[in-house]
């Protein structure tokens, strides 16, 4: 497995900037670190997960590859989207942060584009997934959550086109924290 290693450039968490401006704030990934070797299995059995992992207090590096995906998004409505998402997941888990008072590592958020333009945006973990799809139709765009048996055997998923999508991105993180490994 590939192991990602951390911007040199020092840590920025204005995560109110649009993304072109956070971008060239964030630097870029090293070379050795823009692709991760495994591959991603289709269920949540404890393989091909990230081994870069990172604090809390970390949430540009946590975010850093989901915000230099956007410029590879042609789709404006599905970049906006998307950029609106970051942005909101990055406020979740400085609010997650504050409020829980755990000694977690959290893993990259990763990115991924289908054929028909829509993203999925997915952390990984060896128990658990938790995802976001954001479609061309706002309205199809959605979230879910999937665990194997030793974390209940969850399998929750919605739209996050609801009026106060920040509560549910706060929910989502505070399992992702809580549970990561």
């Amino acid at each position: 497995m590939t192991n990602i290693r951390p911007i040199a450039d020092g840590q920025y968490s204005d995560l109110s900037l649009r993304h072109e401006e956070t971008l060239d704030r964030h630097g870029q990934i090293s070379d050795d670190a823009s692709v991760l070797a495994d591959q991603v299995p289709d269920e949540t059995y404890g393989s091909g997960v990230d081994v870069a992992v990172y604090s809390p207090d970390q949430t540009s590096q946590i975010l850093n590859r989901a915000f230099q995906f956007l410029s590879d998004i042609e789709q404006e409505q599905i970049a906006t989207q998307s950029h609106d998402l970051i942005l909101g997941l990055g406020g979740a888990i400085t609010a997650a942060a504050t409020i829980l008072d755990v000694d977690t590592m959290v893993p990259l958020l990763r990115p991924m584009q289908h054929d028909d333009g829509s993203v999925i945006f997915e952390w990984i973990q060896p128990n658990f997934r938790i995802g976001f799809n954001i479609e061309m139709d706002a309205s199809e765009s959605g979230w879910y959550l999937i665990s194997n048996p030793e974390l209940g055997d969850i399998a929750a998923s919605g739209f996050i086109n609801i009026q106060d999508v920040s509560k549910l991105q706060l929910w989502l993180i505070m399992f992702l924290f809580l549970n990561s490994e």
